[in-house]
C-alpha cells in the first residue's frame, strides 16, 4: 500500500534537498487495525560534494499528533533534528 504522496525540493537544515512524502500502511502485529504509515525522505547534496546522505523520516497512526505526511518533520523533535542536521567530520559541520 506504498504510495508517493508528492515529489520536489524541500530544506534539511542549511541544505537544499529534493524528496518525496508518502504513505503505506501495514497489518497490527496485534490484529487490531492497520497501521498508517507517514513518511518523508530526502536525498541532500551539499554544494562542493560528491557524496550526500539519503534520510527517510517515518511517523504512524499511533503518534496522535501525525495525520498526514506533510506533518512528518514539519514541528516538534523531529523538527529539531531535520534543523539541525550537518554533513561533515565532528567539528567540521558544513565542511
Amino acid at each position: 500500500n506504498y504510495r508517493v504522496v508528492s515529489i520536489g525540493p524541500s530544506r534539511v537544515g542549511d541544505y537544499d534537498s529534493y524528496g518525496w512524502l508518502f504513505t503505506a500502511s501495514t497489518p497490527d502485529a496485534r490484529g487490531e487495525a492497520p497501521v498508517q504509515v507517514y513518511g518523508r525522505g530526502d536525498v541532500v547534496l551539499p554544494p562542493g560534494n560528491t557524496e550526500g546522505v539519503l534520510l527517510i523520516s517515518l511517523a504512524t497512526s499511533r503518534a496522535g499528533d501525525i495525520n498526514s505526511p506533510d506533518q512528518v518533520g514539519a514541528s516538534g523533535p523531529l523538527r529539531q533534528v531535520l534543523d539541525s542536521f550537518r554533513v561533515g567530520a565532528p567539528g567540521r559541520a558544513g565542511k
